[in-house]
């Protein structure tokens, strides 16, 4: 199977595969309800999209409760994973054991889902079962987004409008949590699992968190607010920089900006390519997905998915 780059587009309720080089639109899947974000499978045949329902975080809506999986060769839907009433799933990432992890801010809670246990459900029973899940409780509102430890051990969620981060222990469920600000969105992880990155929605500025003890080791002063986080090698970390429309290569060790590149309007998610060389981001108000090579910093494809481009992620 190809390489692909594949976009969740809200407005339009679709999966849109595009090519990595040109970001030419290869296929379009239709969701069955409207998904923000969006995992491929370990083995990159398909992909799965939390339906998290209408409205935003923090504003009211109807809260969707299942996955949408989609068969990447073919870009046509084939599965319906659910999940407990009113869990309005949002992003989800993978275990080591192969139980996915995806947040549920409407039930204040991470499920850890087997998947493959719902996919060997046969069809009589399925519709009286939800697969096997663990709800691991952040005891939050608006836990949106999530990071795994590289070991699978822990979890660490973003709390938006709490601005907390709360660790989970995956095995026992045991909770703890660290304030950072009044309201923060996104969170990744350094490579060896150590550090952990927040953006603060009302300064420009980012966290980096001491993941061993879960505590706020200093902040880092950007030149604009900022959202999606992506590490880009040793010390460095490629930012959005939502209201100033740019992508930034941050040196977390100096803590200062060492390049951006403008880009349109809204950069949120950043993913980077396998080799690393390549990072892409959705550009929601520009309804834009773009990709930045890292070495020269310089925007080399932009591609149109559709409305309201969110949720990213490159297989291959």
């Amino acid at each position: 199977m190809p390489p692909q780059v594949l976009v969740v587009c809200k407005r339009d309720r679709e999966l849109v595969s595009l090519d990595p080089a040109s970001l030419v639109v290869r296929w379009r899947s239709g969701l069955s309800d409207i998904g923000h974000e969006v995992v491929p499978s370990e083995d990159g045949e398909r992909a799965y999209v939390p339906l998290y329902g209408t409205g935003g975080v923090s504003r009211p809506g109807r809260s969707g409760n299942g996955i949408d999986v989609v068969d990447l060769e073919h870009g046509v839907r084939v599965d319906l994973v659910p999940l407990p009433r009113g869990s309005r799933p949002h992003f989800a990432a993978w275990g080591c054991d192969g139980r996915l992890f995806v947040t549920a801010e409407g039930i204040r809670s991470v499920l850890s889902v087997d998947v493959a246990a719902w996919e060997r459900t046969p069809g009589d029973l399925r519709h009286v079962s939800v697969p096997p899940h663990q709800v691991l409780r952040t005891a939050h509102p608006q836990s949106h987004m999530l990071a795994v430890a590289p070991d699978g051990r822990h979890v660490y969620t973003a709390d938006v409008h709490p601005g907390t981060v709360t660790e989970l222990e995956v095995t026992s469920g045991t909770r703890r949590s660290l304030y950072l600000a009044e309201r923060i969105n996104r969170i990744s992880l350094s490579a060896d699992g150590r550090t952990a990155y927040v953006a603060d929605q009302d300064e420009p500025r980012l966290a980096v968190v001491d993941v061993l003890s879960l505590s706020l080791d200093r902040w880092i002063t950007l030149p604009g607010i900022a959202f999606g986080t992506a590490a880009s090698g040793a010390g460095r970390l490629i930012v959005a920089l939502r209201q100033a429309g740019q992508l930034a290569i941050l040196d977390t060790e100096a803590g200062r900006v060492l390049r951006s590149v403008g880009v349109p309007d809204g950069p949120q998610r950043v993913v980077m390519s396998g080799e690393g060389r390549t990072v892409y981001t959705t550009c929601s108000p520009a309804d834009l997905v773009v990709a930045v090579d890292i070495d020269r910093m310089q925007v080399v494809a932009e591609g149109e998915p559709g409305g309201d481009p969110d949720g990213l992620a490159v297989v291959g």
